[in-house]
This record gives C-alpha cells, structure tokens and sequence, in this order.
C-alpha cells in the first residue's frame, strides 16, 4: 500500500488537468487512481506505482484521452436525450393547458397588435436568446469567470443545445428580410395568426426545457472545486 505525500498529490492532480480537457474525467481518473494505490506494493515509488495503475487500468495516457473522447459522446447524447424528454415533460396532457395558455396569449398579442416585420422577429429573438444568456448564468454560477476552474465535458453541447433556437431562426430571418421589400409581411403575419402562434409557444417550450436542463448548474448552491 501507498500513501502518497501531499506534495505527490499535488503533482498527480498538476498532471491530471494538463492531460485531461475535462472535470469529469479529470475526478474520475483521479479517484481510481487514489484508491488503486491501495493495492499497489509498497517497493514501487509513486510514479511508478501511478504508472503502473495508468497502464494497466487505460492503456496508458493515450487510453485515457479515448476515454475522455468516449465520456464525452455519451454525455452529449445524454444531454440531447434530456433536452427531447424535457420537451414532451410540458406536452404531456396534463401540462398541455399551460401551452395552451401560451399559445392564445400569444395568438391575441399578435392579432391585436400591429406587428412589423421587425417587431415579430423581436419575438423570436428574445425566446432565442434566454438560453444563450442562461449558459452566461451557469459559466458565472460555476466559476468560469472570476475562478481557475477546468471546464466540463457539459460545456459544448450545453452551448450546442442553447443555440439550436437561433440555428432555426437564421433561415427565417434571410426570408422575411428577402421578401419584406416584395410583400405585405405585415399582412402575412395577420392572416397565419395561428402559425406565428404555434412557433412562439413551441421556442417558449423549448426555453422552458432548456431551463429544466440547466436548473441544477443554475443553483446558486452547485458549486465544485476543481
């Protein structure tokens, strides 16, 4: 058995964070590797018994990187698959009457009030945007900002997920600019009432998903230390 100074502790986890590019990883290789010293024999040095635990454990540091690579597929297909069961949380028939809700308030707003082109893509922009500054909340929350902390294997698709409003809104925003010199957009708007209506509670619903998502990194109590 080996107990490792604090000073080898040190220079394991200095190691550890410039090979691995994430905090998961990072505290999972760190753990098994802490505790896999316990069976190591005490004739072995540090490095040598840490070594020794990385080749046969991961085959070696390259083994490691595919591991980071494999943790990171699966958070991300994790995270997507959250994001869609999120979704069909608020379409289940018992929450459909708050869509409903939505879908009328945003049916009455956009027949009663004079919309321009502009002033309905405003619409848009803002449910689209709620994500993009939640991700802002949740790199502050973390510690991004202002704190050494390694970055999570979350990050990219969380970033990814929170831009898919905008990925769809880039399309209509070429047609309506496009068009809006050769067609009554104002009146188009008016006469699909029902279609405008649609789209804004479906981007409300996907905001609201998005929170579901993030709420845990949101919480002004998630905090971690590397």
């Amino acid at each position: 058995m080996i107990n490792p100074s604090q000073q080898q502790i040190t220079y394991l986890k200095d190691y550890l964070r410039k090979l691995l590019s994430y905090r998961e990883t990072y505290e999972e290789v760190f753990d098994h590797l802490m505790a896999a010293l316990a069976d190591q024999p005490s004739s072995l040095s540090f490095e040598q018994a840490i070594n020794a635990v990385i080749k046969q454990d991961f085959n070696g540091p390259k083994g490691l990187l595919s591991l980071e690579t494999q943790l990171a597929k699966r958070a991300a297909s994790a995270a997507i698959k959250q994001q869609w069961e999120n979704i069909k949380y608020y379409l289940k028939i018992q929450r459909l009457h708050y869509v409903g809700i939505c879908y009328l308030i945003s049916c009455y707003i956009i027949y009663y009030i004079p919309f321009t082109p502009f002033l309905f893509l405003s619409l848009f922009f803002i449910g689209a945007l709620v994500p993009g500054i939640l991700v802002m909340v949740r790199y502050f929350n973390i510690g991004y900002y202002f704190r050494d902390r390694k970055k999570s294997i979350r990050d990219k698709i969380i970033g990814l997920i929170a831009g898919r409003p905008l990925l769809i809104l880039n399309p209509g925003l070429f047609f309506i600019s496009f068009t809006s010199h050769k067609a009554k957009v104002n009146n188009w708007v008016h006469s699909h009432v029902f279609v405008c209506a649609l789209l804004i509670t479906l981007i409300c619903t996907y905001v609201l998903a998005f929170i579901k998502l993030v709420k845990k990194e949101l919480d002004l109590g998630y905090n971690r230390a590397v």
